[in-house]
């Protein structure tokens, strides 16, 4: 029923928020983000971590083929055609099982220019317009870990690095204890303690200034102490709970320049190319002399919470804790021939080739 034409209606009345309750709809909304945040960065983490994963297998696979190729796996250092003396990084052996065919090519075709075996591979050069030594490598490199190149002073980083073994004073020597070495080759056949229970690579953390991970102590005398007889006392070098170095360092610095873990793909030298099993995940690292290029304690790390992600000979991939055991850290390690089993507990067994040793689980 109509009303009357000369009654009048009164407008209708709008509803509208009062400052008090857009001020609280306002912190509802912020208590939201804060706990949804946390779930998104562990869910970007986790993701980041999974391509980490992906990235070792197929390094893995890379060692697989390459060895059936070649019937050994590539040299931790040395030069192109399993030649000794020079300073390649097995990284660049790798090349062509990482979808890096062309990069290798331009390697090699450096390799002839200058020649051949001869290369400094800390040098950024180009070769048709590639800047061969200072390429970006998904496959190398973790995005937990982000990657800045002008950081690396041209160079292409990376995060994998060779398992050196347990003796960090025969690391920068053709008798090391671990499945890579310099100027010597290995078959499969030759990791007597089983590919299941042998590490191939593993991460390293890049620095982020400010002595972090990645970085290196090294002396202003001598570490000998340290590297040949008691790898304890490099963790006296770091502040775990600051998670840096100490300032100073006793007796030492940390190497400078972009001699780190991880700045450069390409180059063999120890401290890029790389890691011991004798200080657990996410320790320091120690060198005897004042080089990128000697024997030391190289430790592997992460971005991950709690220990790092390893590839094993077999190309299986496991997380390994940095609480996993690690023996007598007082001890000095094994000579480099010597079959002895580590004194460093699993993480020790795990990084030798050849000592008979049965390992459970870890």
């Amino acid at each position: 029923m109509s009303l009357p034409s000369h009654v009048k209606t009164s407008p209708q009345s709008r509803s509208a928020f009062t400052l008090i309750e857009l001020l609280v709809v306002i912190a509802i909304i912020a208590i939201l983000v804060a706990l949804l945040l946390p779930a998104v960065q562990q869910a970007r983490e986790a993701a980041r971590r999974s391509s980490c994963k992906n990235n070792l297998k197929q390094l893995g696979l890379a060692l697989q083929n390459y060895h059936d190729t070649y019937t050994v796996l590539p040299m931790g250092r040395g030069g192109p055609g399993h030649q000794s003396g020079d300073r390649w990084s097995g990284r660049v052996h790798l090349l062509p099982y990482v979808e890096q065919a062309s990069l290798y090519d331009a390697w090699m075709a450096r390799a002839t220019a200058s020649g051949y075996p001869s290369i400094r591979p800390w040098e950024e050069w180009q070769i048709n317009g590639i800047v061969v030594s200072g390429q970006y490598i998904p496959t190398y490199n973790c995005p937990s870990d982000t990657y800045q190149k002008d950081q690396f002073g041209g160079q292409g980083g990376a995060n994998y690095m060779f398992n050196g073994g347990d003796n960090g004073d025969r690391l920068d020597d053709a008798d090391g204890r671990g499945t890579f070495t310099r100027n010597s080759v290995y078959k499969l056949r030759d990791i007597l303690d089983g590919t299941s229970n042998t590490i191939a690579m593993g991460e390293a953390q890049r620095p982020r200034g400010g002595g972090s991970l990645g970085d290196v102590a090294r002396p202003s005398g001598n570490f000998d102490s340290i590297v040949r007889t008691n790898p304890s006392g490099c963790l006296a070098f770091f502040d775990k709970a600051a998670g840096t170095y100490v300032n100073p360092i006793p007796g030492g610095s940390l190497i400078g320049g972009d001699q780190k873990q991880g700045y450069r793909y390409g180059d063999g030298g120890s401290v890029f190319s790389f890691i011991t099993t004798v200080l657990p995940p996410n320790s320091p690292s120690c060198m005897r002399s004042n080089n990128d290029n000697g024997d030391a304690l190289l430790s592997a790390g992460s971005k991950h919470s709690g220990g790092a992600q390893f590839v094993l000979c077999d190309g299986s991939v496991r997380f390994i804790s940095e609480n996993i055991d690690t023996g007598d850290l007082t001890a000095a390690p094994p000579g480099g021939t010597s079959a002895a089993k580590s004194p460093y507990g699993i993480y020790g067994a795990l990084g030798t080739r050849s000592a008979n040793e049965v390992i459970g689980e870890f």
